[in-house]
């Protein structure tokens, strides 16, 4: 035996209802999708304006990162020339200091001479104090005879 499901009753406030949506619904559908064909044109503009304003951003992008990498070589060349500038001065200075370490050599190898020998000079002084010599050195002051004038007679 077969079931068969009890009917669904409806009421009559629905069924008419229903049947005055009909009428409307369709002239609302062709406003509707007057309405969604209108936004989707208006969409379809705004998008072809969106992708050529992204184009153009990606134009200015790629500018930008040309100018970019531009910037940067520029930035690398001047450090590289700044830093053989440096090395140069660098090693300028380098020669200098030794130039000036040089001469301070020799300076001090001359003081050092120098006091060498005073230090002798003052080796012989002390003993001869210790031992008692004295010197004296006695200038000699030596006449001229420058001759006498003569007498003026006059004239």
């Amino acid at each position: 035996m077969v079931v068969t499901p009890d009917p669904i009753e409806v009421s009559t406030s629905e069924r008419g209802h229903d049947e005055e949506k009909k009428g409307v619904t369709r002239g609302n559908s062709r406003d509707v999708v007057t309405s969604l064909e209108a936004r989707v044109s208006r969409l379809d503009s705004n998008l072809g304006t969106l992708g050529e304003q992204i184009d153009d951003l990606d134009g200015r992008y790629d500018g930008l990162e040309t100018e970019d990498a531009k910037i940067y070589n520029g930035i690398k060349d001047v450090l590289g020339e700044l830093e053989a500038d440096l090395r140069r001065e660098i090693e300028s200075l380098h020669l200098e200091i030794g130039k000036v370490r040089d001469l301070f050599q020799r300076k001090l190898t001359n003081v050092l001479l120098r006091v060498d020998e005073i230090g002798g000079d003052f080796a012989l002084y002390k003993r001869a104090v210790a031992t008692g010599v004295t010197t004296t050195i006695t200038i000699e002051t030596k006449k001229v005879e420058v001759p006498k004038p003569k007498t003026f007679n006059g004239t």
